[in-house]
């Protein structure tokens, strides 16, 4: 089995390098592995854990979604906090959405 010296990681190809390309991430064992669903860039393979988001996704808390849910609205690939007072909203505005009251 091949390793790599302390500080790099082990690609798919064989190479040890000191980060992981793009898609991917390294493991516990220090090798490169395909990052979770939908993250582009990801700090490990492990669940909650991306950087960054493939294109039509947003980033919350350490994933990256579809649907911010209940609470947050997407703003150039994030979810962002609805006001205090809204359950939803579209923007982060004091509008909020579904007839909800300020």
């Amino acid at each position: 089995m091949l390793c790599c010296a302390s500080g790099f990681f082990l690609t798919e190809g064989n190479t040890c390098v000191r980060r992981c390309p793009a898609g991917t991430g390294p493991d516990e064992q220090g090798n490169c592995n395909t990052c979770p669903e939908n993250c582009a860039t990801c700090g490990s393979t492990t669940a909650g854990d991306c950087n960054s988001c493939k294109e039509g996704f947003n980033f919350l808390e350490g994933a990256c979604v579809d649907d911010c849910g209940a609470g947050f609205y997407p703003t150039n690939g994030f979810c962002a906090s609805c006001h205090d007072n809204c359950e939803t909203c579209t923007d982060g505005s004091r509008t909020c959405g579904d007839d909800e009251e300020e």
